[in-house]
């Protein structure tokens, strides 16, 4: 509750479910006021550190004052040193969407000082009350921790690599109103995803593929 600023009106508590994985326990929560119409979900692991939140509330805020991105910011970073405790020093605020009511803030997730590639942590703090009203910290990169980097190829091989991937090739676009092609010379890169420990290519195919037991095939 402290970690979620969660206040003394929401008196009823339960845990709905306790999930199994990636050698940890997750804890789904749930705190909701006396009347039942407003409600705070969060997700925590038996370490403590807090990988969902979402805050529900019926009441209509003051729109009088609207607080700034760095407001949200700053409001995110006080919030995210207490829910990830010693992991906080891994993860690197990225940039945010402006919507009507609140700003969503996007942080890289990383591992060995290096971000994982397209996931990031979510945080939405509301513009009239500065407070956070959803967070999201994905569980499954925990799986990623007892990886074994040993093998990884230096940047200087990899670029050599990719520098003997460049293809030269023609791109030709059709007008229609001149009926004649429009043609550009280029450069193209044939294999622009390879692997760290092998140098080897990794084709699209095999990137969004889903291996057996698990959620991704982050070769």
């Amino acid at each position: 509750k402290e970690v979620c600023s969660i206040d003394d009106s929401y008196t009823d508590f339960e845990i709905s479910m306790a999930n199994e994985a990636y050698g940890n326990v997750f804890y789904s929560c749930q705190w909701t006021n006396e009347s039942n119409d407003n409600s705070v979900d969060a997700t925590i692991d038996s370490n403590g550190i807090v990988y969902g939140y979402n805050l529900y509330n019926s009441e209509e805020l003051a729109k009088d004052k609207i607080y700034t991105p760095e407001d949200a910011v700053k409001t995110a970073d006080s919030f995210l040193r207490k829910a990830l405790k010693t992991e906080y020093e891994n993860v690197e605020y990225k940039s945010y969407n402006n919507y009507d009511d609140s700003y969503t803030l996007y942080y890289a997730i990383k591992h060995n000082n290096i971000a994982y590639y397209n996931t990031n942590l979510r945080i939405t703090v509301n513009k009239y009350s500065n407070k956070i009203t959803s967070y999201y910290y994905p569980y499954g990169i925990t799986g990623v921790v007892n990886s074994s980097f040993e093998s990884t190829k230096t940047l200087n091989e990899a670029e050599q690599v990719m520098k003997n991937s460049i293809e030269l090739g023609y791109k030709a676009n059709y007008d229609y109103n001149s009926k004649k092609y429009n043609v550009s010379l280029l450069y193209r890169i044939s294999d622009y995803i390879i692997k760290a420990k092998d140098l080897t290519p990794l084709s699209n195919e095999k990137l969004y593929a889903n291996e057996k037991g698990s959620g991704s095939s982050d070769e």
